[in-house]
């Protein structure tokens, strides 16, 4: 139809030129009906739309992909020769053999990615950018010529790309002496004052001499130890350093010998931290006497070994033992107060004073008894016009489920009768239990917000001799570790280690709970990333993942940093430190990790190539793919088509003007 209408506007055309006014003769005659006739053929196509189509018959050939390791790793030597050259030859050898087998070779080099920084090795990334470049269901093998050290954190993604991959055994050993730590196990965290172990181990290359490993402290030497390769190449030395401060304590194990001259000295050396902390958790007990009360909560206090417990007589003046003292001296360090009151426990207004500021510092208050007149802000109940004491029993309410610790009162019916006191719940406290009374007055008054607990009774100790088990102390001891620990540690924010490589993944993770310590799911966190010197470097929200959140990035530069954590919702921040080391990762890793590389295959269905079957190696002959492509070409959408229109249009009208004919 295209066609024939084309005709008929050429044909309309010529006739239309047959006679004009002035009559046109020669070159101008044809001139004029060639432009009106191609817009007129133009403007039929725009009208038409028509769509022209191709069919292309295309050939292919199968195509494989020849990674090359290019990090750090692979300039280790081997009679001066290094493991890059060694795999450039295997690689060539290969290329030549499989282009006879009618195959296209592409090659790509990887490290940390491809193409990117060479001081680590990241398979998956690699192989992720190259899924981005290439079109993999057209790959049908990749040869991966590495050493096999790679720092991935897993190698799900291998198996799901569902190529098989070849390794290569290069039959690769080092042969300079080198001595090198090769690896450092330690605990992340330590406690003030305690000896804390180290354990190194050193792999000595082709070295049998004696050498020496420095334990480095604040660039001070603290601990050496001699070590003689004579009889091992392999040697584990164990260090314990008591640390004296808190904190992120930066530490480096250093091994070698002045006389040695190695190659690569980059591996003698291993840089670590321990978050150290405070050694034990600090108590005060307060009282008016030494009872029984007093007696069996300090044994439960003594069943955990992290807890210190002091125990302070209030009677005309504070008291240590038969020694006075001071509330100031003794609630030094401490976490927790635990008042208990049986008639008229008092403090002064400078006691007082010294107790609101430790409870305006997170500190923890836990009052049995009668409540304390001096300390009525504090406590979350008010006294009662009754001033006598009752015996009785208890009982919990609803809002006691809420709580993990106190579910322990619903599996025993041991709990003897208590000296019990009348009191008045404050607003906004919860009451967890009461008394079997006809008032059913509060027993138990909870203000999580202040964190603060109040027994309104005494004789709780004797719980423990009508019950055989050891739910008294188990129960004494889950509300010190509540109260004991700060409400700003119910929001934690943790890192998998304290010190990092170059360009190593850092993984910051938060856990974060409500007042009713259930974690919270909801959040939205911000991280921040700071230098020494306070230089906002980097800033993410976190990922949620199994009622926990998780950022992971990393760092290029070494050096000691520290982040910042911030929740909106619960306004509440949480701050943390670590380190980035400027050791290379890939000067430890000497010789060709084979287990990896042949377990790299089995999982893809490839193969690991031993040494002596690299000339016998060969692939089936490919065949060439033949296929069609369609491809359509809508021609009254490209823009110079309209041109040519407007071009011829305009041109036709140019002339008929200037030769009169308008």
């Amino acid at each position: 139809m295209i066609i024939f209408a084309m005709i008929v506007v050429v044909t309309t055309t010529i006739l239309f030129y047959q006679k004009s006014e002035p009559q046109l003769f020669g070159w101008r005659k044809y001139l004029l009906i060639f432009l009106r006739s191609i817009a007129l053929v133009f403007l039929v196509i725009l009208l038409l739309n028509p769509i022209l189509y191709f069919i292309q018959h295309l050939k292919e050939r199968p195509k494989i992909i020849f990674l090359e390791d290019i990090s750090d790793s692979m300039k280790q030597k081997n009679k001066q020769v290094s493991k890059t050259q060694i795999f450039k030859q295997i690689s060539t050898q290969l290329a030549e053999n499989i282009a006879t087998k009618n195959y296209e070779v592409i090659h790509y080099k990887f490290a940390d990615g491809l193409d990117k920084n060479s001081n680590s090795t990241n398979l998956s990334n690699s192989l992720l950018e190259l899924s981005q470049k290439s079109d993999l269901s057209k790959i049908s093998s990749i040869f991966l010529f590495s050493d096999g050290w790679f720092k991935d954190d897993d190698f799900s993604l291998i198996s799901a790309l569902k190529i098989p991959i070849f390794t290569v055994n290069p039959d690769f050993k080092s042969d300079y002496f080198d001595l090198m730590i090769d690896g450092l196990d330690y605990n992340k965290t330590a406690y003030k004052g305690e000896s804390t172990p180290l354990k190194i181990q050193i792999n000595s290359h082709f070295y049998e001499k004696k050498a020496t490993v420095k334990l480095i402290i604040k660039n001070k030497t603290v601990q050496t130890k001699n070590v003689d390769f004579a009889d091992n190449n392999f040697v584990t030395v164990n260090f314990e350093h008591a640390f004296q401060n808190n904190g992120l304590q930066h530490f480096k194990v250093v091994v070698g010998n002045d006389s040695l001259d190695e190659i690569n000295k980059f591996n003698n050396q291993f840089s670590g931290a321990i978050q150290v902390k405070n050694s034990r958790t600090k108590i005060v007990l307060i009282s008016e006497k030494l009872n029984w009360e007093v007696k069996f909560i300090i044994d439960a206090i003594k069943t955990n070994s992290r807890w210190n417990v002091q125990f302070l007589r209030k009677s005309n003046g504070l008291f240590n033992q038969q020694k006075r003292t001071t509330l100031k001296n003794e609630i030094n360090d401490a976490s927790l107060l635990i008042f208990i009151n049986e008639n008229n426990l008092k403090f002064s207004q400078n006691e007082k004073k010294i107790i609101e500021n430790f409870h305006k510092t997170d500190g923890g208050l836990i009052f049995f008894g009668k409540p304390i007149s001096t300390l009525s802000n504090l406590t979350p109940v008010q006294n009662s016009k009754i001033n006598s004491s009752f015996e009785t029993t208890f009982s919990t309410t609803k809002n006691c489920s809420k709580y993990e610790t106190f579910n322990i009162f619903s599996k025993t019916k041991n709990i003897p009768p208590v000296r019990y006191f009348y009191v008045n719940p404050k607003v906004q406290s919860e009451i967890l239990a009461k008394f079997n009374n006809d008032e059913k007055s509060a027993a138990i008054i909870l203000n999580d917000e202040r964190n603060i607990l109040h027994f309104a009774f005494t004789n709780f100790w004797k719980w423990q001799l009508w019950d055989d088990g050891d739910k008294y102390h188990d129960f004494i001891g889950n509300i010190i570790t509540w109260f004991a620990q700060k409400k700003s540690e119910r929001f934690v924010a943790f890192t998998d280690k304290n010190s990092y490589f170059l360009n190593e993944n850092i993984k910051i993770t938060l856990s974060a709970f409500d007042e009713t310590l259930s974690p919270i799911s909801d959040l939205n966190c911000k991280m921040l990333i700071f230098n020494k010197n306070n230089n906002l470097i980097l800033e993410k929200f976190m990922l949620n993942n199994d009622d926990n959140y998780f950022v992971k990035f990393k760092l290029n530069k070494a050096g000691n940093y520290h982040y910042l954590i911030e929740d909106e919702k619960t306004n509440q921040s949480i701050n943390g430190e670590f380190m980035v080391n400027e050791d290379n990762p890939e000067n430890f890793d000497r010789d060709v990790n084979l287990p990896l590389l042949a377990y790299i295959s089995e999982q893809t269905g490839g193969k690991l190539i031993e040494n002596s079957e690299l000339q016998k190696f060969s692939l089936p002959t490919a065949k060439t793919i033949k296929f069609s492509k369609n491809r359509a070409i809508p021609i009254y959408q490209k823009w110079f088509f309209l041109s040519i229109f407007l071009l011829s249009f305009c041109g036709e009208l140019f002339f008929r003007k200037r030769w009169g004919l308008l």
